[in-house]
């Protein structure tokens, strides 16, 4: 029996604590096919086994065996690869009736294998070495020039060569046999003609060496997940991360410099120091949802210290949040680390600063100096989706009678997604499906339609629940039986315009998801093939978005209708999706808050260029989004007693956000306090905030600052960008004098 196999077939089907058991028991039996009693016993001490008769309860079968190629390099051909350029000195030879490769030297070899890799190919075997040199590895080939993109590298000296992410390193398991399985469908595809061994050492007396033993390629359609580097790959990429199950390897062979980290808390803690760059192969389509939550912690700064995403091992900031650090680099909103403040979290909605597939979660510890010594730790790293809506219906019908009411959930995955009326509609946007299949989200100027899936009645109830973050002309949804849109048969919710039946239209921006409850009773009764949904923005660049979670159809059964309202809400928001603009606080206080609703706003200098000020919460907050700067008239004296009170709140990054002062109608910085953005621009004492933060309340001591007479308060949300999409909100503003 190939106990490789066995247990490779079991590892999806058993708990992790069985699994390693049954790793252990391979790795037994192949030492004593390899007339080694020792080192099987040994394996069965140290791997816990002290129960063999588990075994019994185990029956493998044999679909794997079926399929696999175990190479007996007795019966191939060992050749040179790459010629005298690569092989050099040594020799590989052929040990233990074939079962091992022995390579030595410096020398690279090929052997025949004609194998097609396809998505599900995996290659296992056991490695060991005994003298490190600068390349060991093995992969699959064409022809006979080296092919990085195809070589798995295990081990050496020199690490920017070949496949490395998602393969563990051999480094910590030096001198001892280590077992391998790699999905080599993972990474590549195709047409091979060759199975490669490289043990490159370039030096005038080399002495690496490398053994293969036990080497099985085999297709596996049971696995999906599954261990893709040897015991390093883990079973899921999303949620909490555990470095215990995944490869932790250089990133940047320039930048990782002194390569020193440690696991820990059970794999959820990794720590780096020194000049340490680390990656770890994860895979993962970041969408605008994805959200990174992480606790740091330093007792040293360096020059960058922080997280991010790359899809290679070259080094780019562009996905790097940095949360400390002295020199300027990476995405800079999370830049607020202090030593004194020990273990801080961190919550980033990736999904706003890029989306896409990315391969490689990236920790860096950057300290370019001659003596490095910062040092990060990361611990409860968690990487997920979060759900949209909490709980979406309540009790959707109440006590709807008889048992025949069914609903229909609308998973947007298992439904063709078109667009909608393209004679009268421009459809310039875009139209993305998330959550898993329960998120609709469009952006632009956007009509789509799916085809129902059920016919309904003036009886039927759709639930759903709403959101969008930029305001366009016409939001909602409908029914239609033809391809021309239909006003009496459109439920608005939102939109500047007056158009379908408006008896949902009270959706405002700052509500966040907002859950609907629609009676079809406003329609009038018909044969009805598809579901619409609208995002009209009919504007040259248009910015409007809607999003549609969590959509049901939901008819009603024949008998009485009972309790017909149920609780129809639902917890709106939920946990996890709330709304956009939190609970304003409510701050005590013995002095004047700002009442906006009865203060004239104005432009201020030429900065007022695209955006909206709203008034919220009967005066207490004002709302500024995209690219727009406001003053109040308020003249006063700044002296040594004045003080400014605010709490301050935004959920979209622009390029300066801020609150200040000014005599005139013409931009200036000396009087201007900056609390959050992308550039540089004012007082920066107080330019902490990230998107992450809430709402956080600011006492500033003006005088520290400057003194004098002043004429305006300048509110300042700065976006200079075609599509402005910053937010600054602004509640409890108060201005005193502090004696």
């Amino acid at each position: 029996m190939n106990w490789n196999l066995f247990w490779h077939h079991w590892r999806t089907r058993v708990s992790p604590q069985l699994r390693r058991i049954c790793k252990s028991v391979a790795k037994a039996h192949k030492s004593r096919r390899q007339a080694n009693w020792h080192q099987a016993r040994r394996t069965m001490w140290v791997d816990g086994l002290e129960n063999r008769q588990l075994l019994s309860a185990v029956t493998p079968e044999s679909t794997l065996a079926s399929t696999a190629v175990v190479v007996d390099f007795n019966a191939q051909s060992i050749q040179s690869y790459n010629g005298s350029s690569q092989d050099v000195a040594g020799n590989a030879v052929s040990q233990n009736s074939g079962t091992e490769l022995y390579q030595y030297g410096n020398n690279w070899k090929k052997t025949a294998f004609n194998y097609t890799v396809t998505a599900n190919t995996v290659i296992e075997f056991d490695y060991k070495s005994t003298s490190e040199g600068e390349i060991h590895g093995i992969g699959f080939d064409t022809d006979d020039v080296l092919s990085p993109e195809t070589f798995f590298q295990l081990y050496g000296s020199q690490n920017n060569w070949g496949i490395q992410s998602g393969i563990e390193q051999y480094d910590t398991s030096a001198g001892s046999w280590k077992h391998y399985t790699i999905n080599v469908g993972d990474f590549f595809s195709g047409q091979f003609n060759y199975l490669t061994f490289g043990m490159d050492h370039d030096i005038s007396s080399p002495n690496g060496n490398s053994t293969f033993a036990n080497v099985t390629i085999y297709e596996d359609t049971t696995d999906t997940g599954g261990d893709t580097g040897g015991d390093t790959g883990g079973d899921t990429t999303t949620g909490e991360i555990n470095f215990n199950d995944y490869a932790v390897n250089s990133y940047d062979p320039n930048q990782d410099i002194t390569k020193s980290f440690a696991i820990s808390n059970g794999g959820a803690q990794l720590s780096v120091s020194g000049n340490t760059w680390k990656q770890v192969f994860i895979n993962y389509n970041i969408t605008a949802d994805t959200i990174l939550e992480f606790d740091f912690a330093s007792t040293q700064e360096g020059e960058v210290q922080g997280i991010g995403f790359d899809n290679d091992l070259a080094l780019s900031g562009d996905k790097f949040f940095k949360v400390f650090g002295t020199q300027s680099w990476g995405i800079q909103d999370f830049d607020t680390y202090t030593t004194a403040q020990g273990t801080v979290h961190y919550t980033i909605p990736v999904g706003q600063y890029f989306t896409g597939l990315v391969q490689y979660m990236v920790l860096g510890n950057d300290h370019d100096v001659s003596s490095p010594n910062a040092n990060a730790a990361f611990s409860n790293v968690k990487l997920y989706e979060p759900s949209t809506g909490g709980d979406t219906g309540g009790d959707t019908g109440g006590d709807t009678g008889d048992s025949t009411t069914t609903t229909i959930d609308i998973n947007f995955d298992n439904y063709s997604i078109n667009a909608f009326d393209t004679l009268k509609q421009t459809n310039n946007g875009t139209s993305l499906v998330s959550g898993n299949g329960t998120t609709l989200n469009l952006a632009g100027n956007v009509w789509r339609y799916i085809n129902l899936p059920t016919a309904v009645t003036s009886d039927t109830v759709i639930e759903l629940d709403f959101y969008s973050e930029t305001k366009g002309e016409v939001h909602g949804i409908g029914l239609d039986n033809d391809q021309s849109s239909s006003a009496d048969l459109f439920y608005k919710f939102f939109g500047t315009q007056t158009w379908g039946i408006q008896t949902y239209d009270n959706y405002d921006l700052g509500d966040g998801w907002v859950h609907y409850t629609i009676t079809l009773n406003d329609i009038p009764a018909g044969n009805y093939q598809y579901l619409v949904f609208g995002n009209d923005h009919d504007v040259n660049s248009p910015t409007a978005t809607s999003r549609f979670a969590n959509v049901q159809i939901i008819q009603p059964g024949d008998g009485s209708t009972g309790d017909t309202g149920g609780d129809t809400g639902g917890d709106t928001g939920g946990d996890t999706g709330g709304s956009t603009l939190p609970t304003v606080p409510d701050e005590p206080t013995d002095h004047s808050i700002f009442d906006f609703s009865s203060l004239t706003l104005q432009s201020y200098a030429s900065q007022d260029v695209n955006g909206t000020a709203t008034v919220l919460n009967n005066g207490q907050v004002l709302a500024l989004e995209g690219n727009t700067w406001k003053k109040l008239d308020l003249a006063t004296t700044i002296d040594s007693y004045t003080t400014l009170v605010f709490d301050f709140y935004s959920d979209s990054l622009g390029e300066v956000h801020g609150i200040g002062f000014d005599t005139d109608d013409y931009l200036g910085s000396d009087m201007f306090f900056q609390i959050d953005g992308t550039q540089t621009f004012g007082i920066q004492n107080y330019a902490t905030y990230t998107t992450a933060d809430g709402w956080t309340h600011y006492e500033i001591q003006v005088a520290q600052h400057f003194t004098g007479n002043v004429n305006y308060v300048i509110f300042g949300m700065d976006h200079d960008v075609a599509t402005p999409t910053g937010t600054s909100y602004f509640a409890n503003v108060q201005l005193y004098q502090n004696t």
